[in-house]
Protein backbone atom coordinates (compact mmCIF):
# COMPACT_ATOMS: atom_id res chain seq x y z
CA UNK A 1 0.00 0.00 0.00
CA UNK A 2 1.14 3.71 -0.72
CA UNK A 3 -0.14 6.92 1.07
CA UNK A 4 -0.97 8.60 -2.39
CA UNK A 5 -1.51 8.33 -6.18
CA UNK A 6 1.32 10.63 -6.56
CA UNK A 7 3.93 7.89 -4.99
CA UNK A 8 2.19 5.41 -6.89
CA UNK A 9 3.17 6.76 -10.37
CA UNK A 10 6.71 7.54 -8.81
CA UNK A 11 7.04 4.14 -8.22
CA UNK A 12 5.66 2.60 -11.57
CA UNK A 13 7.97 5.64 -13.42
CA UNK A 14 10.91 4.50 -11.56
CA UNK A 15 10.09 0.94 -12.41
CA UNK A 16 9.47 1.58 -15.81
CA UNK A 17 12.17 4.46 -16.96
CA UNK A 18 14.98 3.76 -14.52
CA UNK A 19 14.96 -0.17 -13.58
CA UNK A 20 13.50 -0.47 -17.50
CA UNK A 21 11.06 -3.26 -16.76
CA UNK A 22 8.63 -3.50 -19.46
CA UNK A 23 5.40 -5.27 -18.34
CA UNK A 24 4.44 -4.68 -14.15
CA UNK A 25 1.31 -6.09 -12.87
CA UNK A 26 0.26 -3.36 -10.19
CA UNK A 27 -1.22 -4.52 -6.73
CA UNK A 28 -0.83 -1.52 -5.16
CA UNK A 29 -3.76 0.07 -3.32
CA UNK A 30 -3.40 3.20 -1.92
CA UNK A 31 -4.15 3.60 1.22
CA UNK A 32 -3.83 7.08 3.05
CA UNK A 33 -4.66 6.82 6.68
CA UNK A 34 -2.15 3.98 7.52
CA UNK A 35 0.42 6.68 6.21
CA UNK A 36 -1.26 9.57 8.78
CA UNK A 37 0.70 10.05 12.10
CA UNK A 38 1.61 13.14 14.54
CA UNK A 39 4.68 13.54 12.83
CA UNK A 40 3.89 13.81 9.05
CA UNK A 41 0.40 15.44 9.85
CA UNK A 42 1.48 18.17 12.18
CA UNK A 43 1.15 22.42 10.63
CA UNK A 44 4.56 23.56 9.44
CA UNK A 45 4.54 26.63 10.77
CA UNK A 46 6.08 30.02 8.85
CA UNK A 47 10.15 29.72 10.52
CA UNK A 48 9.69 25.69 8.46
CA UNK A 49 8.63 27.05 5.27
CA UNK A 50 11.18 30.08 5.46
CA UNK A 51 14.33 27.81 6.41
CA UNK A 52 13.20 25.87 3.14
CA UNK A 53 12.84 29.03 0.81
CA UNK A 54 16.27 29.77 2.10
CA UNK A 55 19.82 28.48 0.74
CA UNK A 56 20.72 25.99 3.24
CA UNK A 57 23.97 27.36 3.51
CA UNK A 58 26.28 30.19 2.29
CA UNK A 59 29.91 30.07 -0.02
CA UNK A 60 30.88 33.53 1.97
CA UNK A 61 33.16 32.07 4.63
CA UNK A 62 32.27 35.17 7.08
CA UNK A 63 28.85 35.49 6.03
CA UNK A 64 28.49 31.80 7.10
CA UNK A 65 29.99 32.64 10.30
CA UNK A 66 28.65 35.99 11.53
CA UNK A 67 25.04 34.83 10.38
CA UNK A 68 25.32 31.51 11.48
CA UNK A 69 24.55 29.37 8.22
CA UNK A 70 26.28 26.36 6.70
CA UNK A 71 29.79 27.56 5.13
CA UNK A 72 29.38 25.48 1.52
CA UNK A 73 32.06 25.20 -0.55
CA UNK A 74 31.54 26.72 -4.31
CA UNK A 75 30.59 24.45 -7.28
CA UNK A 76 33.59 25.90 -9.12
CA UNK A 77 36.31 29.01 -8.69
CA UNK A 78 35.24 32.34 -9.09
CA UNK A 79 35.82 34.24 -12.41
CA UNK A 80 39.09 36.40 -10.57
CA UNK A 81 40.72 32.73 -9.45
CA UNK A 82 40.49 31.18 -12.86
Amino acid sequence: MLPSEAEHQILLKTLTDVMGLQEIVDHLEIEELLWQTEKRTREVGPEIIARWQEPPGSEDIVESMEEDKDFVAPAKPTSNEE
